[in-house]
């Protein structure tokens, strides 16, 4: 016999290149940025599975059948960073796989936490396009899901609780002219981007391509608010129900306040919109948040902007920053998918809300629990 280790040698050098389909990165190479993070599950391996000769055979012959295993698998367990935190207010949290941090600075955000504030805090959250998110006090957001596509991004959260606004990344028109040739300079790679969003309550989702808007979700068998940014926006609110018991989505019109029904039928102008205008100061973002936006999408954002819109396929993107790259047809679909999925999920926990909560007498708040009680939204101030 040979040197087993020179004949291994050999055997890598003469090993086919990756292979590609259609100018598109294919699964044969599965490393990327997260490539050191182990994938074993170890809680739930079974010894006796584990040693178990045929099992194992089966599960190799499986893979075998399919060269592209291994970056199928990194993939599905992949966690993709949606942004960092901006500045907190405290108390500020983030939970992960059961696990409760603080959050501060530049704390990374992926997919599948759940960020939070505390009576009394505020969170801006800055998100890989230069879109912000203000969580006022006794706030619950989960970052579900991101699809990071060359033309624009898609984010799907959802509202467990309290008030969120939403800022997407816009022109900027002020007369501070160091931001100005910042948002300028950024513009280059992060500018005429789509931006859609998927946000999740639980008697409603609103689905909003462009544009922001406010948000809020009092609690357990309330109703929600809403409130699309002016501009150019389309948002149409997703009810909630099964099969034909479901209703037709509504048009939400820019500027207006809407109240969505509580057992999810739909959503109608809210009665009393003066009730939000009455906390103070129109929701912002002031200029020193501006800037620390434009400062962290220049370090954060612009990797993976300008690695989407490389035209590789996504390879880069993915080596780097351990991001997907989807195309415009398969965020589309995606949106479609996730919009169904959550009905069909929330409809269900919604009708267990009511059994457990509602129905014994669990107590049910009203719109101004989205205010701050006692006090003037700070609006454009820096909460740092």
């Amino acid at each position: 016999m040979g040197n087993p280790v020179r004949a291994l040698v050999l055997a890598l050098a003469l090993a086919p290149a990756p292979a590609r389909a259609e100018g598109r990165f294919v699964l044969d190479d599965h490393f990327n940025v997260d490539r050191r993070r182990d994938r074993t599950d170890w809680g739930a391996l079974d010894p006796l599975e584990w040693t178990a000769f045929d099992r194992w055979r089966a599960r190799r012959l499986a893979r075998d059948a399919s060269p592209g295993w291994r970056r199928a698998l990194r993939e599905a367990t992949t966690r993709e960073p949606m942004g960092v935190a901006l500045a907190c207010r405290s108390p500020c949290r983030k939970t992960r796989d059961g696990g409760t941090s603080s959050v501060g600075f530049k704390s990374y955000l992926h997919e599948g936490d759940e960020v939070g504030t505390g009576p009394g805090g505020r969170l801006w959250l800055f998100l890989l396009d230069g879109t912000l998110a203000l969580l006022h006090p006794g706030t619950s957001l989960s970052l579900k899901e991101v699809g990071v596509g060359a033309g624009g991004v898609l984010f799907h959260v959802r509202l467990n609780r309290g008030h969120v606004s939403w800022i997407p990344r816009s022109p900027y028109g002020g007369g501070d002219p160091e931001l100005g040739a910042l948002v300028e300079r950024n513009d280059a790679f992060a500018g005429g981007r789509s931006h859609r969003l998927l946000l999740v309550m639980p008697n409603g989702s609103v689905s909003l391509d462009g544009g922001g808007g406010e948000f809020c979700h009092p609690g357990p068998g309330a109703p929600s608010y809403a409130r699309v940014g002016a501009g150019r926006a389309s948002a149409e609110l997703l009810p909630r129900g099964l099969g034909d018991g479901g209703g037709e989505g509504t048009a939400l019109a820019p500027g207006a306040w809407y109240e969505v029904a509580a057992d999810g039928a739909g959503a109608a102008p809210f009665a009393d919109p003066g009730l939000f205008e009455r906390r103070g100061r129109a929701v912002g973002a002031g200029p020193a948040v501006l800037l620390a936006r434009e400062l962290l999408l220049a370090k954060h954002g612009r990797p993976v902007l300008e690695d989407a819109a490389l035209g590789d396929g996504g390879r880069r993107l993915w080596e780097r920053s351990g991001v997907r790259l989807w195309s415009d047809e398969e965020l589309g679909l995606r949106l479609g998918f996730l919009a169904g999925e959550t009905r069909r999920l929330e409809t269900e926990a919604l009708g267990r809300t009511r059994r457990l909560h509602v129905d014994r007498g669990g107590r049910v708040r009203d719109a101004r629990a989205c205010l701050r009680p006692g006090g003037e939204d700070s609006g454009g101030e820096d909460p740092s």
